[in-house]
């Protein structure tokens, strides 16, 4: 009798342990799981961009829908707003939606170009335009190979980035916030924010 106790007590102590290494594995692979898919999908509500204001823009090189390739030193020239999106990006979408017929920058009026960087293939971009209804004919490029995200630091869709004439930094901003409203958080260069992006919401009622 003692022996078949002894023998139940090891064996529940054997499962226990099976049950607990089951467990850690589980766990670790749920982080694992966790953290490839928070990697993949676009994130929104914070400013990812690492560019100091009044930094030029690092090396980049995009293709047009035509598979053209255009570095971005080719867009310099003028004062424009670097719309960053992704596709399947619900609030990239929503975005494009809210700047349709928008000037590039409803509160600076310097700002003469909007120009679209898609972080997906042509194919998809397109798609993207079309869902979004753009229509107006906005310079889009795709970026494959993740420029914007390498050189630039962009890992979370949508983002504005602001760039002069020398395609330095003049503010970035995030846009759309938790509560899927815009939010003007990129710092202009004499340290205030822009309201650019509220001001895309309140003209449209959204």
């Amino acid at each position: 009798m003692t022996g078949l106790w002894l023998g139940s007590y090891v064996a529940m102590w054997v499962l226990v342990l099976i049950m607990a290494i089951v467990m850690v594995s589980v766990l670790r692979n749920l982080g694992v799981i966790y953290d490839a898919m928070k990697m993949a999908m676009p994130q929104v509500g914070k400013l990812t961009p690492d560019l100091e204001v009044g930094q030029v823009l690092p090396n980049a090189t995009f293709r047009t829908l035509a598979g053209d390739v255009l570095g971005h030193r080719d867009l310099a020239g003028v004062k424009q707003a670097l719309v960053i999106v992704s596709p399947q990006c619900g609030p990239c979408v929503r975005q494009l939606r809210r700047m349709a017929g928008q000037p590039p920058d409803p509160l600076d009026g310097s700002v003469a170009r909007r120009v679209i960087v898609s972080m997906g293939d042509a194919a998809a971009t397109v798609r993207l335009l079309s869902e979004a209804g753009v229509t107006d004919g906005t310079l889009t490029l795709v970026d494959t190979e993740r420029f914007a995200s390498r050189a630039w630091g962009v890992t979370a869709t949508p983002v504005t980035i602001v760039v002069d004439e020398e395609l330095r930094v003049v503010r970035h901003i995030v846009s759309a916030a938790p509560d899927n409203r815009s939010a003007a958080v990129g710092s202009t260069a004499n340290g205030s924010s822009s309201m650019s992006e509220i001001a895309w919401s309140a003209k449209d009622g959204k």
